[in-house]
């Protein structure tokens, strides 16, 4: 499949039958009665309680003494917060806020937050309290749902250990223990106004601060020590007790110990103590309308004390009460809430258990008729699969006639745009029958369509065929096609398959590949040539049909106008747009299709084709199977890793959240008995090649191989093409245009798995560049990372050009949160690279740059959440499924993905093999590689399990799958591009050749030497490097222009002459330095003894004698000496980062790990 520019589609096909590519859906309409609840108001002064086990949050009505509303939160930690009206949710699995519009009863909108933060609402005011750097915000209440972070500047930064919170008038309080300050502010008109500032000697010993405020007054503990501060006064209460929450006036405040109940007077003296439990973990009281509530969860002891005793009571609850229980109070009503499993009881007046929360959850849906909506079959990028009904219906397919075909090729044909399910079952085809002489149909797509290859003697007028459609669950239906054989003088135009329409949010963006909708009458290649919006919003598109569409103008319809061609013939058309308002869309999970052997193992991303109309970031909150399946999930990055159990069909529920929204979707899953000695397809392919660039083609993405192995292409033939071509990793195709291509040509390509071949094509369509390229498109990222670590961010996997234009990443960052003292952020090539010390930030924003030779640019950010270390929930790093692919008798190199696997941010490192592999040998585990040989006779699918472990010892097991297949029978001869070197005189330089030289079976290659006996004069030191395929020299004295040749040789013998041409200059860039990293072997360490990191010997420096750098410490515990730098091991592990600088002030920075 064509990978002309970095693509993360978000959008799939519309609407008709859900497909197993999902490229024709159809849609019935399924109707939920709904669920009887209490008519009530819901501003009645009820209160919010949460079930973390349902991942829900209730109203619970006083009135009514019920639950009488709810709603789901796409989280598995998540608390609410309510003052007065204002009701919010704490995601603190994801770092969002999203408020309550407490009349819908729906989550409206979606707030970031800075890290997980301490939120407080009262008397109108919010804050917002980062504990892990002391960063406090402070606003109106009513503005928390649009309220940016990054755009406000904290009212104050208390550092590590603070607290705050507001009070009843509006007013804000917060305590340091770095500073040993208690802090007040005034809500006045013009914002918050400082009144006080009070130093308390003891706060500087304190560890573990809470404080509330009691009316307008504030009180601080320090619950460790239970020393309690008061205005005027410091007094002590047991340790670890809590204090009440935020309240109206008293003249007392409330504390709870593990066993007593404490009413402390603020004016000083002695407090009133009440024993009620025998010990425990305390509870914080709240005090509301003259009473104080209490409760004891090691006694089951609920209490209310209030001034008027009629109003009092002390109970033992029959049931036990967990530790999980925190009183909620809202407008008066008061209750306890058992957070994790929601149980709750009112308190206002009686002690009254309420646990309706299956009230509040819709029933599975059913099916309310047998007949299909037509009107439902609205085109929408929309493949939502409801539920499978208890009674299958079977699906119906119909005849196509629509679609054409030219002979000597292949024709994909999608059978399945017109066909229906009337249960709304995902659907796959398969032929009936045998196909025509000299026809090969084959089932490809996920089993979606057709691929039709046509022999170039067929005689007949036209290619007919029947097919089956099957849903999975036993319902089948039959239809035929029939494809008309075009010949050379017919042309149509392209046509749409169905009409398209979007909905788009404000500010939003839009992904979509608008080419999965069309087909040519004639299966000639379509390319998108126009994308435009009509009323003024942004598109950006590329000739494959991916569109980008950004809302920047009013909510409301509109249209896009796009131009699609075939080479010879175009046809515009308007896919219909609505913009909506922020907040107002949901995402739509669209269904997906896999199949795998029986007991084999593959991966799924099943948010790659759902519906954000928002532009958030999808995650994948859940997934759970039905049937003989074995389901793991790996949040971070959105996949599903799914083990096949007995043949069949089976289904993974999922549910994708995205904001405060989320939705349902289903994988169908078909288990296949293992399948030997067949055939694979090779599927058409196509590359749109821009005159005078390259592109890169995966050739075996969408090819199928029955025996599930891994497919390995042999050999690329040119015949004769004006393009140069490179295999990479036996399965990517590099084409570059060499200046002489003006019209379509076709390649092909062999591919094998072991023990069938199968040959494959690649159309390059030419394609004219643009007079002025487009920008470059960067596009946010995020990651996350340890404390006292450091990672690599591939910041440019997501970043890509519509005209398919180089671009780089700028040296210099635009900005970066990051300051003196707490760590170090560089970019290094296309990667990000960041370091954050012990103790430093909870995250870090840094915004980068891209550029292209034309001088257009994009910028875009990316943010760094940082992990505390809390080892008691170190999670497990999760080591990827990993696939390669090698030619009998040849060694490969297999990365192995370290980056980005763990879920706290740890550095992970390899171990090494688990299990060996049933054919080849493994001959080297190198930091991030495993190097496998297949031996001369190997053919097939092996496959070995490797092991990696993070920084505190938990370790994760995955496995290496690898194809290996024969040599084709002709080897073709290397191709040796130029090299261009620009060098100032006299100076050193190596030129690494083979980084730009290909072969077009994909051999390895080696350089043999350097034609040192025509070199020109002046070049001292010719040769080739002694560890590295280089050609090193040192530059003639005399500027000019050199040229030297060099010879290369691929792994069967063939070999090819290059030339590196040398402009010998003045005023030649400079190159700056490239340090590479240092991990230390703790085999070479003796704790608290010094050790001598020789960081420059792996160096490089293109310019210059990498031994000559300078190197100086940027951050940790590193001391420059004259070999190195000097560590001294410890307890934990040490990252230091160290900069090295050349003769010319060219500067690079790398890591140094010490264990």
């Amino acid at each position: 499949m064509l990978r002309f520019i970095k693509e993360r589609k978000r959008a799939a096909a519309s609407v008709g039958v859900i497909t197993a590519a999902a490229v024709a859906l159809g849609v019935v309409a399924f109707t939920h009665p709904g669920f009887t609840t209490t008519d009530v108001d819901m501003h009645d002064g009820g209160v919010w309680v949460t079930n973390l086990e349902l991942n829900r949050v209730g109203h619970l009505n006083y009135q009514a003494q019920e639950l009488d509303a709810g709603l789901n939160v796409p989280s598995e930690n998540f608390d609410v917060v309510q003052n007065d009206g204002t009701v919010a949710v704490i995601d603190r699995m994801n770092l969002n806020l999203s408020p309550i519009d407490t009349g819908q009863a729906s989550l409206s909108g979606v707030v970031p937050l800075p890290g997980d933060v301490d939120v407080t609402i009262r008397g109108g005011t919010a804050t917002i309290l980062d504990p892990a750097d002391g960063r406090l915000w402070a606003f109106p209440a009513d503005r928390i749902a649009s309220f940016d972070f990054q755009e406000h500047d904290p009212l104050a930064v208390l550092g590590q250990g603070g607290a705050a919170t507001a009070d009843d008038g509006g007013g804000v309080h917060a305590v340091s223990s770095e500073s040993g300050t208690v802090h007040s502010w005034q809500n006045t008109e013009e914002g918050f106004v400082a009144v006080s500032e009070e130093e308390r000697e003891q706060l500087a010993e304190a560890s573990d601060l809470q404080i509330t405020s009691v009316g307008e007054e504030p009180v601080v503990l320090d619950a460790e020590s239970g020393t309690l501060f008061l205005s005027n006064s410091v007094t002590t209460v047991p340790p670890n007790s809590q204090l009440q929450h935020p309240g109206v006036d008293r003249t007392h405040v409330a504390i709870a110990s593990g066993s007593e109940l404490i009413r402390q007077p603020l004016a000083g003296g002695e407090a009133l103590v009440e024993e009620y439990a025998s010990g425990g973990p305390a509870v914080a009281p709240v005090q509301v309308d003259g009473c104080v509530y209490g409760v004891w969860p090691g006694d089951s002891r609920v209490i209310r004390d209030c001034d008027d005793e009629q109003g009092n009571f002390d109970e033992v609850i029959d049931t036990a009460v967990s530790d999980d229980v925190v009183f909620r109070e809202h407008r008066g009503v008061v209750a306890l809430n058992d957070v994790v499993d929601g149980v709750s009881w009112l308190m206002t007046d009686e002690l009254i258990m309420v646990d309706n929360w299956a009230d509040l959850i819709p029933p599975t849906s059913e099916e309310d008729s047998d007949e299909i909506d037509e009107e439902s079959m609205d085109d929408t990028f929309e493949n939502v699969a409801p539920d499978p009904s208890e009674e299958n219906n079977p699906p119906v397919a119909h005849d196509d006639t629509i679609f054409g075909a030219r002979t000597g090729r292949s024709t994909l044909v999608p059978v399945l745009h017109n066909d229906s399910d009337p249960d709304g079952d995902i659907l796959t085809v398969s032929l009936v029958g045998d196909a025509p002489d000299g026809v090969r149909i084959s089932p490809v797509q996920n089993a979606s369509q057709f691929q039709v290859e046509i022999p170039e003697d067929f005689s007949s007028s036209a290619v007919s065929f029947r097919y089956r459609v099957d849903d999975g669950r036993g319902g089948t239906d039959e239809a035929s096609v029939t494809l008309p054989i075009r010949n050379a003088s017919q042309n149509a135009a392209p046509e749409e398959l169905r009409e398209q329409g979007f909905e788009v949010e404000q500010r939003a963006q839009y992904e979509h590949g608008v080419l999965e909708h069309w087909f040519d009458p004639d299966g000639d290649d379509l390319f998108l040539m126009d994308a435009y919006s009509d009323s003024g919003d942004t598109v950006r598109f590329n000739p494959n049909g991916r569109i980008v569409y950004t809302a920047t103008g009013e909510p409301g319809p509109t249209t896009m106008t796009i131009v699609v061609s075939d080479g010879v013939a175009e046809t515009e058309e308007t896919i219909d747009v609505e913009v909506r308002e922020r907040g107002s869309s949901e995402p739509i999970a669209n269904a997906d299709y896999v199949s795998v052997g029986e007991g084999e193992t593959v991966s799924v991303q099943p948010l790659a084709n759902d519906f954000l109309p928002a532009g958030d970031d999808a995650r994948l909150a859940s997934a759970s199977p039905r049937g003989d399946l074995e389901v793991e999930v790996d949040r971070s990055t959105n996949t599903l890793y799914v083990t096949g159990g007995a043949p069949g069909t089976h289904y993974v529920d999922y549910t994708v959240a995205a904001g405060p929204n989320q939705a349902q979707g289903h994988v169908r899953v078909d288990v296949t008995e293992p399948v030997e000695d067949a055939t694979p397809v090779a599927v058409r392919d196509v590359a749109l090649l821009p005159m005078g660039e390259e592109a890169i083609v995966d050739l075996t993405e969408n090819d199928v191989d029955p025996t599930g192995g891994v497919l390995v292409v042999q050999s690329v033939e040119t015949d004769g093409a004006p393009v140069s071509v490179q295999l990479l990793q036996r399965h990517m195709l590099r084409v570059q245009d060499q200046g002489g291509l003006t019209e379509r040509t076709t390649l092909t390509y062999n591919v094998s798995n072991g023990s069938e071949t199968a040959t494959g094509e690649v159309v390059i369509i030419p394609v004219e560049p643009p007079d002025k390229p487009r920008s470059p498109v960067a596009v946010d990222d995020t990651a996350t990372l340890r404390e006292g670590d450091f990672t690599s961010i591939d910041i440019t996997e997501n970043d890509f050009s519509p005209d398919n234009v180089p671009f780089s990443v700028e040296a210099e960052l635009v900005e970066s949160s990051l300051l003196p003292g707490e760590g170090h952020v560089f970019v290094d090539g296309d990667e990000l690279r960041v370091h954050v010390v012990a103790g430093g930030p909870s995250y870090v924003d840094v915004t980068y740059e891209i550029s292209d030779e034309y001088g257009n640019a994009d910028t875009a950010s990316v943010r760094i959440e940082v992990e505390p270390r809390d080892l008691e929930t170190n999670q497990a790093p999760h080591a990827l499924e990993v696939s390669s692919r090698v030619l009998a008798g040849n060694v490969v190199r297999i990365p192995i993905p370290l980056n980005g696997i763990d879920p706290d941010g740890d550095g992970v490192t390899l171990v090494g093999w688990e299990s060996a592999p049933d054919m080849g040998r493994i001959v080297e585990v190198g930091p991030d590689y495993i190097d496998y040989e297949a031996f001369s006779e190997d053919s097939g699918t092996t496959a070995f399990q490797y092991r990696v472990r993070d920084r505190w010892g938990a370790e994760s097991v995955s496995t290496i799958t690898i194809g290996v297949a024969q040599p084709g029978s002709m080897n073709q001869a290397p191709h040796a591009a130029t090299d261009r070197v620009e060098v100032r005189p006299g100076r050193a330089v190596a030129v690494s050749v083979l980084d730009n030289d290909s072969d077009p079976d994909g051999d390895e290659l080696s350089l043999t030497g350097v034609n040192i006996e025509d070199a020109p004069d002046g070049f001292d030191d010719l040769r080739t490097g002694d560890e590295a395929p280089t050609v090193n020299f040192t530059a003639p004295s005399e500027p000019g222009e050199y040229m030297l040749e060099y010879t290369i040789e691929d792994a069967r013998g063939a070999s090819a002459v290059g030339t590196i041409r040398v402009e010998v200059s003045d005023d030649a860039p400079l190159q700056p330095p490239e340090p590479v990293d240092d991990v230390v072997s703790v085999e070479d360490l003796t704790p608290g003894e010094p050790y001598v990191v020789p960081v420059l010997e792996n160096d490089r420096d293109v310019d210059g004698d990498p031994a000559e750098l300078l190197v100086d410490v940027l951050t940790g515990e590193g001391t420059v000496v004259e070999d190195g730098v000097q560590v001294v091991p410890g307890d934990e592990f040490q990252v230091i980062t160290y900069r090295a600088t050349d003769q010319d002030g060219g500067e690079g920075e790398a890591f140094i790990f010490v264990p």
